[in-house]
């Protein structure tokens, strides 16, 4: 690839130039930059050039008379460059200086001239007359070129995307000078012969055509230099080449070049061919500065001799143009290069090169540059920085030659020897096999970072894998929501069909309200199980062990005996005294444990057992469930109260549960101070111990004083609002609600009662949260920005309590409406209510 090619494999080989236009970025355009970093230096190399030259041209000895001599050399003036570059590449408001600067240095340039008879004027007109007259012509001619450079360079840019900026604005000024320039010094011959008198016009024309072609390739030349200054640092560095142009003068001097300048510019091309080019061209035009002050002028016999310079020097500025071109896209090159270097993907890539046998690594500059340069000079130095499982394998694939070329993905650490705990970047390493005849195997390839890549990568799969997670959690949600109904509603089937056999009500009545309990108990607390939320307080109610237990072995015997397995109670008569406990979480526990061991066990006996100890001022209960099948296995152990464990799903290695049987037993224990405890059974299958602190009707906390109650008169006067939109629901709510108040108006909606409120003035409002349109917790909302005090019970079948008070709701209660807990709250309230009237 050549360096200029920035792209070459981008578009069409017809593309390229255009794809090479579209990343110019012209020395014209920075230009600002240039001069407000260096446009002491730039200016003052400028004016140290135009100082030279003007000094140069002053003692240049011509075949014309001195008159003649001096309207060539000042028509126009060295100085004169000054205005051209000023005012063809400088902003406007450094013109001033170039003006200020050109002045002095004509006038004085040429004064001191003619006292040194260098420049001899004629006897018809005065020299402040002539210089007056050649400042003028020196202006008007300065700032035309560079004008005419400057709004032309823009119009031949545009003639062909082959055409660089820089390379537009050095030909135009050579084109512009050449041929401007040439018509305004023959004509300013013409006005000096014909109207002045002053010499002969085609005695002058040739040197004036020589002078202006010279003079139109030098300031094409400081164009560039003052586009591309030499550093000050390397300028020391080449002033032994201007030995060599003092050599070649005196080897055109020996052949008779001297005018010509043969030698001093097949030089000049020379070091065009070996250095930068601006570099060359700075060295060149003071080379022949240094030339032309110190070795001696001769007069010419002919004006021949000037052509063939002039024509040499021309030629070296078409050279100069085309490596300019050449040097403007290497300059690209290295900027878009350095640029893309820097940036984050690009910075990431990077060529090797490994030899096996000498076990050593070249790589590029990009791979020097990365602060996390993932290969080094030493080929062990980098396998030490892999992974050892990575650089067991690189080093096997570096060692074999294959004819494809291979891939692998290496974890390596900032520095030696690789550890987990320093900072770890994944790269991608493509190479192939290469055979040398004298240093055997070698690879060669590329190395791009992809740590990002794989990082995001691994977040991706971890977030496809939550949602696997998050899928199979709903799944198998929804799998325990029937798992865990399932047996407390077939027990209640199985009561139903006994009632239906005319069975004794006063025997089945007890575990019917049990296995109610226990069924809202579940419903209550499954959805804050399952979200993994704190569950709601436990609600203490007094029982009596034995006849508790009683109860609950009645109610699972008939699904034991279906299971073909007998069910042993174990409790002593005289644990049958009062206890306290939320006795609907206790009837889950036990009944989740008894469940299992039914379902799952294997076994063909069951034994439940109960009994008291009092450790330390409190009284636990401890029951164990125990049973003579296969028990739990080892391995199982570990996660057997985690949620949503397969493995453990179900308690036991064959079950098909949900993973959250044994995870609810863990919580609702906890909720209740208590512990769940697993062992071997003695039956040789599986022992469940529950540990749950006891209060008696001695340990309960006194109230906070007596408490004077509400009559029922007080309550039966109210008027209640009752919003629901389950009708049925609505019924048998609204009959419970007449037994206690006296007035009760049902509203479907909430829209419904917001029209029916000025008219039934309740005292009370209970509304269902989950209502069609606007929902209990707007209602609620609605009626306290309206203005309403009365009391808000929200009513639902989930724990939302808190959104329903946010909301301005008194309190929630649960679905079926609990009378106990809605009057208890009513008595409390207006109580209060009571005392602070008072």
């Amino acid at each position: 690839m050549r360096t200029r090619d920035i792209f070459p494999s981008v578009g069409s080989a017809e593309d390229w130039p255009f794809i090479q236009a579209l990343l110019q970025k012209p020395r014209t355009v920075a230009i600002q930059e240039i001069l407000d970093r260096k446009f002491e230096f730039v200016f003052l190399l400028l004016i140290t050039f135009a100082t030279a030259l003007s000094y140069v041209v002053s003692n240049t000895l011509t075949p014309i008379n001195p008159p003649e001599m001096t309207i060539v050399q000042l028509a126009p003036h060295p100085a004169t460059v000054l205005l051209i570059l000023g005012f063809a590449i400088f902003p406007t408001n450094r013109l001033i200086f170039f003006v200020a600067a050109f002045v002095p240095l004509f006038v004085l340039s040429s004064t001191w001239a003619m006292q040194a008879s260098t420049l001899i004027l004629p006897d018809t007109i005065g020299i402040g007359d002539f210089l007056l007259l050649a400042t003028g012509f020196n202006v008007v001619m300065g700032i035309t070129l560079g004008m005419g450079t400057r709004f032309g360079s823009k119009w031949v840019a545009e003639l062909s995307n082959k055409i660089t900026l820089d390379v537009a604005l050095a030909s135009t000024l050579l084109v512009v000078s050449a041929l401007l320039g040439l018509a305004m010094s023959l004509a300013a011959n013409a006005f000096f012969s014909d109207i002045l008198k002053i010499g002969t016009y085609a005695s002058m024309a040739p040197m004036i055509v020589a002078h202006m072609i010279k003079g139109a390739a030098i300031a094409t030349s400081l164009l560039i230099i003052a586009l591309y200054p030499p550093r000050v640092k390397k300028i020391p560095r080449y002033l032994p080449l201007l030995l060599l142009f003092i050599g070649s003068g005196l080897i055109d001097g020996y052949l008779g070049w001297k005018t010509e300048y043969v030698a001093t510019i097949i030089l000049a091309l020379v070091l065009r061919l070996i250095l930068p080019l601006p570099t060359a061209i700075t060295v060149s035009l003071t080379g022949i500065l240094v030339q032309s002050a110190v070795l001696p002028h001769e007069a010419q016999s002919i004006a021949q001799e000037h052509m063939v310079s002039a024509a040499l020097f021309l030629l070296l500025s078409i050279c100069d143009l085309i490596l300019l071109k050449r040097h403007v896209l290497d300059q690209q090159n290295v900027r878009v290069q350095n640029r893309l270097r820097t940036s984050c993907e690009s910075a990431k890539f990077g060529y090797f090169v490994f030899s096996a046998d000498l076990q050593r690594l070249w790589i590029d500059q990009n791979i020097r540059q990365d602060q996390n340069c993932p290969l080094s000079a030493s080929g062990h130095d980098t396998f030490q920085r892999m992974h050892p499982d990575d650089a067991h394998i690189v080093s096997q694939l570096w060692a074999r030659y294959a004819a494809e070329p291979r891939q692998i993905i290496v974890r390596m650490s900032d520095t030696a020897p690789y550890s987990e705990a320093k900072d770890i970047h994944v790269f991608r390493m493509n190479f192939i096999s290469e055979t040398s005849w004298q240093f055997g195997l070698v690879s060669l390839g590329t190395i791009t970072d992809i740590t990002e890549l794989h990082n995001t990568s691994s977040a991706l799969e971890d977030a496809l894998h939550q949602l696997e997670i998050g899928k199979d959690r709903q799944h198998r949600l929804f799998s325990l929501i029937s798992h865990e109904l399932h047996t407390p509603v077939a027990i209640l089937k199985m009561l139903a069909d006994q009632m239906n056999e005319q069975e004794d009500w006063g025997k089945l009545g007890p575990r019917f309200n049990i296995v109610l309990d226990q069924c809202l108990t579940l419903m209550k607390d499954l959805g804050s199980a399952v979200r993994d939320e704190d569950l709601s307080h436990a609600t203490k109610t007094p029982f009596r062990p034995n006849e508790f237990l009683h109860h609950l072995v009645g109610a699972y015997r008939m699904i034991a005996e279906e299971a073909e397995i007998s069910v042993d109670l174990l409790i002593a008569p005289q644990y049958n005294q009062l206890r306290i406990t939320d006795v609907g979480r206790l009837q889950q526990v036990l009944g989740n444990l008894i469940r299992n061991a039914v379902f799952h066990s294997g076994g063909q006996n069951l034994v439940i057992g109960y009994h008291e100890k009092l450790t330390a001022q409190t009284l636990e209960g401890i029951w164990t469930i125990e049973d003579n099948g296969n028990g739990i296995p080892d391995a199982l152990l570990p996660g057997l109260f985690e949620p949503f464990n397969r493995q453990s799903s179900g308690v036991f290695s064959n079950s098909d549960g949900t993973g959250m049987g044994m995870y609810i037993v863990k919580r609702f224990v906890e909720n209740l101070d208590g512990s769940v405890a697993y062992d071997r059974s003695a039956l040789g299958g599986a022992k469940f111990t529950v540990t749950i602190p006891l209060h008696t009707e001695d340990t309960q906390s006194p109230t906070a004083g007596p408490r004077t109650a509400p009559t029922k008169t007080v309550l039966s006067s109210l008027t209640v609002a009752l919003v629901e939109d389950n009708e049925m629901v609505a019924e048998i709510t609204q009959r419970q609600l007449n037994r206690i108040f006296s007035s009760v108006h049902h509203a479907l909606s909430s829209e419904a009662l917001l029209d029916r409120f000025e008219t039934l003035q309740p005292d009370l409002v209970i509304t269902d949260i989950h209502l069609p349109g606007m929902d209990g917790m707007e209602l609620t909302r609605t009626l306290r920005e309206r203005g309403y005090n009365g009391i808000i019970f929200g009513l639902s079948g989930a724990p939302e309590a808190n959104v329903m008070t946010e909301a301005g709701a008194d309190a929630v209660l649960s679905k079926p409406l609990d009378k106990a807990k809605m009057i208890s709250l009513l008595e409390d309230m207006l109580q209060s209510e009571d005392q602070t009237a008072i």
